[in-house]
């Protein structure tokens, strides 16, 4: 199983006001989230399961990709925080991968 992470927890500070109340990866290109794009663009390249690492307004990711299966793909969200469920993608990313 072919594995990937996007980097969506930044606060897009550089493309405001579009990110004042939205995450980067959900502001839409042409009717689609910028999150949607690159899944599609790991799933093309085989990539089967992805970590996406969230952290500015991350509620608004992971009600987004709550239903991971409409791609295909296991959507395993991981937050800079450690907890016992998910993964902190900057300390703990080798858990992952």
């Amino acid at each position: 199983m072919a594995k990937g992470m996007i980097l969506a927890a930044g606060q897009g500070t550089r493309v405001r006001p579009l990110t004042r109340d939205l995450p980067k990866p959900m502001v839409p290109i042409l009717g689609k989230p910028v999150m949607a794009y690159l899944i599609e663009h790991l799933a093309r390249h085989g990539i089967t399961e992805i970590m996406v690492n969230v952290a500015w307004h991350h509620q608004k990711i992971e009600e987004y990709l709550s239903d991971g299966w409409r791609w295909a793909h296991c959507i395993v969200p991981g937050k800079t925080k450690t907890s016992t469920s998910q993964i902190d993608t900057g300390k703990h990313r080798h858990l992952y991968f």
